[in-house]
Order: structure tokens, then C-alpha cells, then sequence
């Protein structure tokens, strides 16, 4: 687990980016979970699973970039670097 908003962030946040890698050789998916909390019990937000070319550890990687507005939504942007694909969530 990951924190990208340290608890109590004041809103809305400003934008954060952070750097994701494949962890294993061929690995086929990567899946990005957004929760909420940082101890035992967590809120899940949303999920994202992104298909990947199944080359060897590290040579995929991905942006995620996250903000959270003053109406409380989360918005967050992920980009694919090895293929240059990107997708927007709300």
C-alpha cells in the first residue's frame, strides 16, 4: 500500500503523480486499488486493471496521477508509459 493524500489533506488537494512498475516477468494485468484509510479497516474507492505486453519486471510503468476536489470527488489519470495509452477517471 501506497498513501498518495496524507490523512487530513486539506481540499481540494493538488494534483500528486506516482510511478508504478510491473512486478513480475509476464506479468499480464496490473491492478490499481484506491482506498481510503491507511490502517486495518479501508474504504475501497475504485479499481483499476490495466492490460500489459507482458515483458519482463520493470519494464512497464505506469503514471497514476490523483486530486481530490473540493466536492470530495477523487479524480485520477492513469497513463500507460510503454504504450503511451491513457485513461481518465471519475
Amino acid at each position: 500500500m501506497d498513501v498518495v493524500f496524507p490523512q487530513g489533506a486539506k481540499l481540494p488537494t493538488k494534483k500528486i503523480s506516482k510511478t508504478y512498475e510491473t512486478s513480475v516477468d509476464g506479468q499480464e494485468y496490473v491492478t490499481l486499488e484506491i482506498l481510503q484509510g491507511t490502517r486495518f479497516i479501508t474504504k475501497k474507492l475504485g479499481q483499476v486493471r490495466l492490460q500489459t505486453l507482458g515483458e519482463k519486471v520493470g519494464i512497464e510503468k505506469f503514471d497514476l496521477s490523483m486530486e481530490i476536489t473540493s466536492d470530495e470527488i477523487v479524480m485520477r489519470k492513469i497513463k500507460q508509459k510503454t504504450l503511451h495509452l491513457k485513461n481518465k477517471y471519475e
